[in-house]
């Protein structure tokens, strides 16, 4: 994998793991440096 699509990858699993406690802000932040990452 690239490098870039390993950081997108670990971004989203952190996303996951904020909706997981509910944190929504902070999945949202993670969901959009995923995005951006992959841009």
């Amino acid at each position: 994998l690239s490098g870039w699509l390993r950081a997108a990858e670990k971004n989203i699993e952190r996303a996951e793991a904020a909706v997981e406690r509910e944190d929504f802000e902070a999945a949202a932040f993670w969901a959009q440096q995923a995005v951006e990452f992959s841009l």
